[in-house]
Order: C-alpha cells, then structure tokens, then sequence
C-alpha cells in the first residue's frame, strides 16, 4: 500500500488519526447502570475518515456502563471497522474494532462512536461487494462486554501483516508501548457520523 519508506510516517497518521482523538475514558472508572438497556442499530452507519471508509455495523449495543457524560453501550464484535486504498492501485485493507456508542445525558449533544484501544484486527480478505470477510479474522478474548472494572487485558494485534499499514521495527515498538498505556480505553474515533445520524429512523431503537 505504502512504500517502504513511507511505512513509519503512514503508521504514525494512522494512530495519530485514530488513537490520539476525542474524548476517552476507563471502564474501571464507570459504573455499572441499575437498569441494563439495549440500543438496535438497525443498518450500517457510514462516515470518512481521511481517505478511509469507516463502517458502524448493525446489531445490538448493550448499555454496560455509565458516568456524568452518558451511557456507554458497547457492540458486537469487531462492530467499527475502516477500509479504503491509499492509491487506485492497491488492495483494499482495514482494521476492525471493538466498539462503543456514548449516548449523552446532555440534551443536545451527539451520540459518539467510540474504539476500544487495543483491540484493533487487520482485515485483508473482502468480499466482491468491498465488504470484509469477518471469517477470515481471528476473534479477541475475553470480549468487552466481560469487563468487570477490573483493568481490562485486550489483546493487540499491530497493522502490520500482509499489505499492512504499519512497518518497521522502531515504529512497531513505539506505538506498541503507547497503545499499551491506553488498552482498553473507550476513546471516540476523531471523525464522526453527520449530525442526527442515530436518529435517522429507521437508524436505531433504544429498548428498556
């Protein structure tokens, strides 16, 4: 995708568009909500980032933890995933994630789409449609809907194989020392779906 020399430059971006982004905060500092709820994202929900398509997939997000801010309702597995091509040429590539939507206690503020850091998997198998074959991805355990506030123990898996995105030994160290002080933090994507996205029938429905 990159050429070599360009591989530690492309994966510092990478993390500083990814990682280094919005607002975040730990599952062992939240709290447990008294009355579990149940958000449906009924279809996919599309939004850029830089040149990558980023993709929220439809299911169930469970509300599992709370704080002043909002609720926290954490996904199916891998439930964001990015894809794109940096050039016309090259195969399509991505990274999928554990994920999150924040919905906000405070009237007028937008639900966010947060990443849980760490837990990124390379996608390099996709279907004709450009959609990625989640088959060929190797699941995470333990899941995070099993944290229990106890610090969270995600695998991490850098970008890295195949046509992969980051490169280089020194590079490859340095964001596996940063991505391991911030595991398993709820950190929102920088680039966000348009305003009203979880709205948008027939988007979502919120369940008791």
């Amino acid at each position: 995708m990159f050429p070599r020399k360009d591989l530690p430059r492309a994966a510092l971006a990478l993390f500083t568009a990814l990682v280094v982004a919005g607002c975040a905060a730990r599952p062992e500092t939240l709290r447990r909500p008294a009355n579990e709820q149940v958000l449906q994202v009924k279809e996919e929900v599309k939004w850029k980032l830089g040149f990558w398509d980023v993709t929220l997939v439809p299911g169930t997000y469970v509300g599992k933890f709370e704080d002043e801010a909002g609720t926290y309702f954490v996904g199916p597995p891998m439930c964001v995933y990015l894809a794109g091509r940096p050039r016309k040429e090259d195969a399509l590539a991505g990274s999928a994630w554990e994920c999150g939507i924040l919905l906000p206690k405070k009237p007028g503020n937008e639900p966010t789409v947060f990443q849980i850091i760490g837990t990124n998997r390379p996608l390099m198998v996709f279907h004709p449609d450009d959609r990625p074959d989640f088959s060929k991805v190797a699941p995470l355990a333990p899941r995070p809907d099993d944290m229990s506030g106890a610090k969270t123990a995600l695998a991490f898996t850098p970008l890295n194989s195949g046509a992969g995105i980051v490169g280089g030994a020194l590079t490859g160290a340095v964001l596996g020392a940063l991505i391991e002080a911030e595991k398993g933090t709820f950190r929102d994507f920088k680039s966000q779906p348009a305003k009203g996205w979880l709205l948008q029938a027939p988007a979502s429905a919120l369940v008791p």
